[in-house]
């Protein structure tokens, strides 16, 4: 079925933040700190006469921020923005929801939208204590 055949309904209630705002307000703090901006490929060696092993575990040593690391770089190459001034970078940006309960008596539930910043270890954004994690959307 085309896009333009699928039906339309407003939902009222939904709260929610700017991307761009929360980006910029990230960038702005000091967990910026902790951000790994170039993707790289990590090895590891169990003995010396052995063949190195790819290692995979977080976002930023992925195949797809290195393709996408490359991209920008093109991009920024072919219109000729190769400038010390400008500084180019991919944000991963990991979006998640789920239907929270919002009472021991009833059935009131909200879809929260949560947003982690990827190029930021996963061991960081697991820990409550880092606050990393981002309230997007409260849908109703």
């Amino acid at each position: 079925m085309p896009e333009t055949n699928a039906a339309e309904f407003e939902v009222g209630g939904v709260l929610h933040h700017d991307i761009i705002d929360i980006i910029s307000l990230v960038y702005q703090s000091n967990a910026v700190e902790s951000f790994n901006h170039i993707p790289f490929k990590e090895f590891w060696k169990p003995s010396e006469d052995a063949p190195p092993n790819r290692l995979y575990g977080e976002i930023f040593s992925s195949e797809e921020m290195l393709n996408a690391d490359d991209e920008i770089c093109k991009c920024c190459l072919v219109n000729d923005l190769d400038s010390e001034d400008i500084e180019v970078a991919c944000i991963p940006l990991l979006l998640y929801l789920d239907s929270t309960h919002l009472t021991n008596f009833g059935t009131a539930s909200c879809w929260p939208i949560y947003m982690f910043f990827g190029s930021q270890s996963k061991y960081i954004w697991a820990m409550p204590t880092s606050f990393m994690c981002h309230h997007i959307t409260y849908m109703p």
